[in-house]
């Protein structure tokens, strides 16, 4: 009987594996696009700042004049002036470029937040149907179990019980024989 149940929970375990792998395949599939997703837009937001970068740069370097021109840019001050407006649009550049990255990655968290939310509750349930047919599985084997004692016990107890005796002893049992070597009844 034993061997029998622990198939039968063996099937019902494998079907449940089954069933849970079934549920959360959805999941996984989401959490990889949402994985390769975030990627592909992350590098994207990179290229593009990297572009952006090199076009206001070249704005920037082309303020800076050379030869004649940027000598008399130097005495009369103006040098110093677009290399400080260079620096100021630079560090805003930048900063403005990590706030793009940081709100990209936040948005990208909230949504990652969100999915696993979603995977964490349906582990959740599984656990606990898992437990369930444990629960169910203890349960049918303590009651095998406490068949198994209650047939030991009877069994025990006809084993201690006094075996009927054959007729002819039978008919002597309730009367006060000494029985002796001797074959003279006692008076």
């Amino acid at each position: 009987m034993k061997g029998r149940l622990s198939k039968l929970f063996k099937g019902f375990a494998d079907e449940l594996q089954l069933q849970h792998e079934l549920k959360s395949k959805p999941l996984k599939k989401d959490k990889e696009d949402m994985v390769e997703r975030h990627r592909s837009d992350r590098s994207r937001l990179d290229e593009v700042q990297q572009k952006r970068w090199q076009s206001e740069e070249l704005k920037r370097s082309a303020r800076i004049r050379s030869g004649f021109k940027g000598l008399w840019d130097k005495i009369n001050g103006r040098y110093w002036k677009n290399r400080k407006r260079n620096e100021r649009e630079a560090w805003l550049a930048y900063q403005r470029d990590q706030k793009e990255q940081e709100d990209l990655i936040s948005a990208q968290l909230r949504e990652r937040r969100n999915l696993q939310a979603q995977i964490r509750l349906l582990r959740e349930k599984q656990e606990e149907e898992r437990k369930a047919l444990l629960r169910d599985l203890s349960h049918a084997q303590g009651m095998e179990a406490g068949k198994d004692r209650q047939n030991r016990e009877k069994s025990r107890q006809a084993a201690s019980r006094p075996k009927k005796m054959p007729k002819s002893e039978l008919e002597f049992e309730g009367l006060d024989l000494d029985i002796d070597n001797d074959l003279e009844p006692e008076i």
